[in-house]
């Protein structure tokens, strides 16, 4: 895996140099973070940035002191905040990289634009990197060198070099072969789920979905929890969200159902029904089984965000913590199905808790003072929550902002 990446570029005839320092908002702990991140800057002896960038204003920050390469992923680099310093941002990334699901094209054209084009990353687990593509130039993925690619039935086959012996192995995606080292991918090989005694292919209900001018995206899963029945989660478009909220939810989903029915088998039909702004992702920009079945689940859906990083201040009675709001956060049911706003009631919250639990003492709420709600707050968003804690007065006041857009603030 090491090697990998500077055979990318030689192969790719990519036009830059190497930037002295690798930043990253992926993990190491993950099989692309590890390679890129890590294992290359120590094989070329090059410099990295030793903390993972969890929000799109520290990357100004590094921009500033040297250029960068920057070994991102989908859904970091598909919610750019608009108010970012582009002019340095493009001049100081040298690359910009992803991995771990396709990149949107509206994303990609976005990040070429304003930044410069990015080079993804396709493989697995299994095999490391197997190819790369920019798809701004052309969609097709090309095989690193010493990798080629057959067509299953069902799945990719890839032969590389860095496989066990005999070298070969199947990854989970249709896939259309160009050559023997190009391809276009077709999506996932059919998922087969055990409903009443028959097998169902949740690929094939989210195909239908997918053909009714409302549905934008679709992701079906099997709900053991549910007496095994299949439940679906929807991304609607723009009319299909106007029709949602000026009529109900059961009338959307008995018309999805009707339009997907005919030469279904009846326990195929959706039983449960989710509608969000967006599906469902991890750290990694990925859609995994446990994330979408705790959209059905409210006992397994989180109520805070995710701590992603926390500065002391100084004096020791402020913090400013970065917060990653789930986007299967327990409170975006129903507020709003389609398009998900995180409650006022929530934030103020949010920063009773986060404050009684890092810099208050204990006490009670007396009273809430100077309370504005200014910009939504919507999943994925990550926030920096900003508190003082006034020793005198008791008071704590908190802000949540996302770089310049103030979300909301107030005293308590």
């Amino acid at each position: 895996p090491i090697a990998i990446p500077t055979s990318l570029f030689a192969k790719a005839g990519a036009s830059f140099t190497p930037s002295p320092v690798i930043a990253t908002t992926v993990s190491r702990h993950h099989m692309y973070g590890l390679p890129f991140s890590l294992l290359w800057p120590f094989a070329r002896g090059g410099a990295f940035y030793s903390d993972t960038i969890h929000y799109s204003q520290s990357l100004e920050v590094l921009c500033r002191r040297f250029p960068l390469t920057l070994i991102g992923s989908p859904v970091q680099l598909d919610n750019l905040p608009d108010n970012l310093d582009w002019p340095t941002l493009k001049n100081r990334l040298t690359a910009v990289f992803s991995a771990g699901a396709p990149l949107p094209k509206n994303a990609a054209d976005t990040c070429r634009d304003k930044l410069i084009a990015v080079i993804e990353i396709y493989g697995s687990t299994e095999t490391g990197a197997v190819a790369w593509r920019d798809q701004t130039i052309d969609p097709a993925w090309q095989c690193l060198p010493g990798i080629s690619v057959r067509a299953g039935e069902n799945e990719l086959t890839v032969v590389s070099p860095c496989l066990e012996t005999p070298g070969i192995t199947t990854i989970a995606d249709r896939a259309e072969l160009i050559s023997t080292d190009r391809f276009h991918l077709l999506g996932r090989a059919d998922r087969i789920a055990k409903v009443g005694g028959k097998r169902i292919s949740l690929t094939d209900v989210e195909g239908r979905l997918l053909t009714h001018p409302w549905v934008v995206a679709a992701r079906a899963t099997l709900l053991e929890e549910r007496k095994s029945r299949i439940g679906v989660v929807v991304v609607l478009s723009s009319e299909g969200r106007s029709v949602l909220i000026n009529s109900d939810r059961n009338s959307i989903n008995r018309l999805l159902s009707k339009h997907i029915s005919p030469g279904m088998e009846p326990v195929a039909i959706p039983r449960y029904w989710r509608y969000v702004g967006r599906l469902p992702l991890n750290a990694q920009g990925k859609i995994t089984t446990p994330l979408l079945n705790s959209l059905f689940i409210p006992e397994q859906q989180p109520r805070l965000p995710e701590v992603l990083e926390e500065q002391i201040s100084d004096p020791p009675t402020t913090r400013n913590l970065f917060l990653r709001v789930p986007d299967n956060l327990f409170y975006f049911s129903g507020h709003f199905p389609g398009n998900p706003v995180l409650p006022g009631v929530v934030q103020l919250a949010w920063a009773i808790h986060f404050g009684t639990n890092y810099i208050t003492p204990p006490g009670e709420v007396q009273r809430v003072e100077r309370l504005k709600f200014q910009h939504i707050i919507q999943p994925g968003n990550v926030l920096n929550l900003t508190l003082a804690w006034e020793t005198e007065s008791h008071r704590l006041t908190f802000s949540f902002r996302s770089g310049d857009v103030q979300h909301s603030s107030g005293r308590i």
